[in-house]
């Protein structure tokens, strides 16, 4: 709970900053978009919600429209709930909005302020980080290069899970984690416990937990920064003092690693040590870029893999026709005794509909990484004043009826046929000069898990002590990602040709 002085100092900050956007706005006479009810001092405080922000602005669509505006204590925010809409203020307005916003405690207290996910667009490093990561990741044959490493851990995952199916989340972290971290650094993940896994966990944790907008006063009032330490409600700064040591071990442990192989001469193609290898590299001028750069990749791709897969694994548990129909079409293309490659993929029309529909169904990013003008900007004749938080909210493109009709159902059905809804890799991985530069990679690493995992596992619903299957309640939480609630599952192989299949593969780390 906040202290009385603490309080006192947001109410008076909320009073100045929000008369003087109130005034702003009021004398210039200038359309802002609908939304909910502004108050002189506080602005929309009142209706912001408190969590799953996604939901209530799904339902502000309905009562204002594809945009929304509020103002929160004289922060000016604009809700997007369309993909048109999104293209036209990400894309077409690319110049004045690829902004991110001024996160106090993760970027400047912290230190994230120079990594490629939250910098401002002007950062003097920025394209040179994006020039890095397309080098790696942003082409086809880039990422085909990859290919076979990542269709080998798919099959080391499916071994993991039919022994151990209640440790399923672990060994989704785990596939993820070894494919990025060998694609980074070109290391080889422990069979258990590691702790390079264990970095990237907790790297991605605090990232999310600090990203989150409210998550810490001092993002409210940055005056904060300054208030002795002694003094109450300041247990922020041990939590920013921890996280800080936690970003400089993931900016120089796995970097050092590649340093000592390359020394020893048994150094593995990966992102770094191309980079390293490089006849211009200049470790004063590049080796931060490129540290920034690798952690850039894994927190942004990290979890958000592990999400995906997860909620793949829910859905296949609650909507079994739809795991039937994927099993019987890898059955007729590939027959019994073959798992999935990255080149079957064209061949398996419902099993890539099935990968989008997860994707449309839980995006993992519902609210989408936010963007800042830094100009006024129009959209069908309202204004946006410069310095709005422009926030895509994915959850909304993906509940439309009018483009995705029943959106609760799990149906891959609606991305086939001659009229297909449309494809929500179009907007999941962002727009503009800010668009993932892994999108490639990571459809690649989902769709492997995906396939893989329905070749050869059965997933249903745990029977319960009366017999009766346990169906899953389906619900979400998270922050700024979204995790799919606990529920009852059970997995084994499909078949006994199926766990033949699956004990014939060598549990040991890519060998290439």
């Amino acid at each position: 709970m906040d202290s009385i002085p603490t309080s006192l100092a947001l109410a008076g900050a909320a009073t100045v900053g929000g008369l003087v956007l109130y005034a702003a706005t009021r004398s210039s006479g200038r359309r802002l978009p609908p939304g909910p009810t502004r108050y002189p001092v506080i602005g929309c405080l009142p209706s912001w919600p408190a969590k799953n922000e996604w939901v209530t602005f799904k339902e502000w669509r309905e009562q204002y429209g594809d945009i929304v505006y509020a103002n929160l204590a004289g922060t000016s925010i604009l809700v997007i709930n369309s993909p048109e809409a999104a293209k036209s203020i990400f894309v077409d307005h690319a110049l004045q909005n690829s902004d991110r916003p001024r996160m106090i405690l993760m970027g400047e207290i912290v230190g994230w302020e120079h990594s490629p996910l939250i910098c401002t667009y002007n950062h003097p490093s920025f394209k040179t980080y994006r020039r890095m990561m397309l080098n790696t990741v942003g082409s086809r044959a880039s990422v085909d290069s990859y290919v076979s490493m990542e269709e080998h851990e798919a099959h080391r995952f499916l071994l993991r899970v039919i022994d151990n199916p209640e440790k399923l989340l672990f060994y989704i972290r785990k596939y993820s984690g070894t494919i990025i971290l060998r694609v980074l650094y070109g290391y080889d993940v422990k069979p258990e416990v590691d702790e390079y896994v264990d970095l990237i966990d907790r790297s991605n944790k605090e990232f999310e937990e600090a990203s989150t907008p409210g998550s810490f006063m001092v993002d409210l009032i940055p005056a904060l920064r300054y208030v002795p330490r002694w003094f109450p409600g300041t247990s922020w700064m041990n939590v920013a003092d921890s996280m800080r040591q936690h970003l400089n071990e993931i900016l120089s442990k796995p970097i050092n690693f590649v340093k000592e192989e390359m020394a020893a001469g048994r150094a593995r193609p990966s992102f770094v040590s191309n980079e390293m290898s490089r006849v211009d590299y200049d470790e004063s001028v590049d080796g931060k870029n490129l540290g920034w750069a690798a952690v850039a990749m894994y927190a942004g791709g990290g979890d958000t893999t592990v999400s995906a897969i997860y909620s793949f694994f829910l859905a296949m548990t609650a909507f079994p026709d739809a795991q039937v129909k994927a099993q019987a079409e890898i059955d007729l293309v590939l027959g019994p005794d073959a798992l999935p490659t990255w080149t079957d993929a064209q061949r398996l029309p419902y099993v890539k509909a099935l990968v989008k529909e997860v994707l449309r169904w839980a995006p993992v990013g519902p609210k989408g990484f936010p963007h800042v003008s830094t100009e006024d900007i129009y959209y069908q004749g309202y204004f946006i004043p410069k310095g709005t938080i422009s926030i895509p909210n994915l959850w909304g493109f993906t509940r439309d009826t009018s483009v995705y009709p029943d959106p609760e159902e799990f149906l891959p059905e609606r991305f086939l046929g001659q009229n297909p809804q449309p494809d929500p890799y179009n907007f999941l991985f962002g727009y503009g000069r800010r668009i993932c530069p892994g999108q490639q990679l990571a459809e690649v690493s989902t769709f492997l898990l995906m396939a893989n995992s329905l070749a050869a596992l059965s997933i249903t619903p745990k029977i319960g002590a009366d017999g009766v299957p346990i169906q899953p309640k389906i619900g979400w939480s998270g922050m700024n990602m979204i995790w799919a609630d606990k529920w009852d599952y059970d997995i084994k192989p499909r078949s006994k040709t199926a766990e033949t299949l699956i004990r014939s593969v060598n549990d040991a780390p890519y060998a290439s």
